[in-house]
């Protein structure tokens, strides 16, 4: 569960004379220079005196591998376009202007249908230009796109805001979180909702929305109900932006389905007039982006690609070159910080060898490259060599990214294509999703049009999942059905065929 931010509102004086007069805006906390923001998000863990520590929490200590964060041009970017997003949101919502207490009233009032307010206008009370009212932020699985979220969320911008004016004393969620559900449907995600007010309401006031559109002993109130609830939610505690993370999850639902969720967005977008950030693979988030009903809905897209590197040579004192490319430099300051993170008792020094290795591997997702960091020192300490060699880094590869290993040759290759899936697909059962890892394990083999070389390689990497996780009778029944039709597709086919889309 995330960790809740509350404040007092502590109130700044804008330069535009609409902000100042409106409390929403003006107890935002002030946007932060690009250069304090690299160094407010920059996460370099250190790792401390090993002397007498045993292997079990050594190994412990590995996983904090992950907590590295080094922040590139694309977090400053997500940064002020979503801060631009909710100071634009709440123009049109000063809880001090009194057409828009009115509007609030009716807005929240049942017994007026969406209908009425649809035909006399007041939806939109604004003549501001909404058209990043939305933010899209896509990527590869694994690239870092929820890195991005948490940590500029977590350090920029409060959960919630308390007001104590003689004008204003109420509630403000800032940041209202939830995830798109396993099963793609509308009632879970908006009972996900409720719960996200219910998590960020926890330390100031006592709630159960969720419990309410969910009751235990009756039926779950209606998806009308709820998108009439969660509208006036919206309005009472003053949201300034609504988080939907995981949006792949989208891709298991049918086609009926995904048209009905379509339709539910662009039923919040309408009655909310709250921005919505949307954070997904590319495949999911361009659904939306493409067939939404109002073409000015569309949104900003900001797409998180992998590393690149650019070979060079470091220094003599060890510095990187001041002319290096600055998307290559991405990749140097990553692996710069990474690699002094050793728990191993014969720690080994940089070189350009084991910089070409970590990316040849890793093909710059860090994902990839903080998990095989971490399981090479795991399995160093394990077997008691205690270092790390560039044969063991090539040995866990092979055993811990079977699964994901035809997706990232194809990414070598930029033939990704199809096979994006099972990133996500190896993220889940890192998570102990099982699941969910293994319906779209399953919708992956059924839907996507692969055969031979790349059927086996996946086939192989199910058969480490079978060995590597716990898993019940019920999910060895449904990944063994997965295997059986990998290994029809295993079968011979024509000469020539490899990873990507028969013809």
């Amino acid at each position: 569960m995330r960790k809740i931010t509350v404040a007092n509102a502590r109130y700044r004086t804008p330069a535009l004379p609409e902000h100042q007069r409106n409390p929403l805006i003006s107890a935002m906390p002030d946007l932060i220079n690009p250069a304090r923001l690299r160094q407010v998000l920059t996460r370099v863990p250190v790792v401390p005196e090993l002397d007498g520590m045993d292997n079990k929490n050594r190994m412990i200590l590995a996983k904090r591998i992950r907590n590295i964060l080094v922040p590139t041009n694309i977090f400053r970017d997500f940064y002020h376009a979503l801060y631009h997003l909710i100071i634009v949101g709440y123009e049109s919502r000063n809880p001090l202007d009194p057409q828009v207490v009115e509007w609030h009233y009716d807005v929240a009032d049942p017994t007026i249908s969406l209908e009425t307010l649809v035909d006399e206008d007041r939806l939109n009370q604004s003549d501001v230009d909404t058209t990043c009212e939305h933010l899209f932020l896509t990527g590869l699985s694994g690239v870092g796109k929820s890195a991005i979220k948490n940590s500029i969320l977590a350090t920029c911008f409060p959960d919630v805001i308390i007001h104590n004016r003689e004008d204003f004393d109420e509630i403000q969620i800032v940041q209202l979180h939830c995830e798109m559900p396993h099963d793609g449907s509308r009632g879970t995600l908006l009972k996900n909702l409720m719960e996200g007010f219910d998590n960020a309401l926890r330390s100031v006031e006592k709630t159960n929305f969720l419990e309410q559109v969910q009751p235990s002993l009756a039926r779950s109130a209606t998806i009308g109900a709820m998108e009439s609830f969660l509208k006036s939610l919206c309005v009472k505690y003053h949201v300034g932006v609504i988080i939907v993370d995981e949006f792949q999850n989208i891709n298991v639902a049918s086609a009926p389905d995904k048209n009905k969720m379509r339709q539910l967005f662009d039923n919040m977008s309408n009655m909310l007039n709250v921005p919505f950030v949307k954070i997904g693979t590319t495949d999911s988030l361009s659904l939306f982006q493409s067939k939404f009903r109002h073409g000015r809905r569309a949104g900003e897209t900001l797409e998180v690609s992998p590393y690149i590197r650019i070979p060079q040579k470091v220094e003599s004192d060890g510095k990187l070159p001041t002319k290096a490319n600055n998307k290559g430099r991405d990749w140097d300051n990553l692996v710069h910080a990474l690699f002094p993170f050793q728990v191993t008792k014969k720690p080994i020094e940089f070189t350009e060898r084991w910089d070409a290795e970590l990316y040849r591997l890793s093909c710059g997702i860090p994902y990839v490259l903080f998990t095989l960091w971490q399981e090479a020192q795991i399995d160093a300490i394990r077997s008691g060599s205690e270092t790390l060699t560039i044969k063991r880094l090539n040995y866990v590869f092979q055993h811990r990214f079977k699964l994901i290993k035809t997706a990232l040759n194809a990414l070598r290759k930029r033939k990704m294509g199809q096979f994006q899936d099972l990133l996500t697909i190896n993220q889940l059962f890192d998570k102990n999703e099982a699941d969910a890892a293994i319906k779209q394990l399953s919708i992956f083999v059924e839907k996507e049009n692969f055969s031979g070389p790349a059927a086996t390689e996946i086939l192989d990497g199910v058969e480490v999942l079978t060995e590597d996780f716990t898993l019940n009778p019920t999910q060895k029944s449904r990944l063994a059905a997965v295997k059986a039709k990998l290994e029809q597709r295993a079968q011979p086919v024509l000469k020539g065929q490899t990873i990507e889309h028969k013809d």
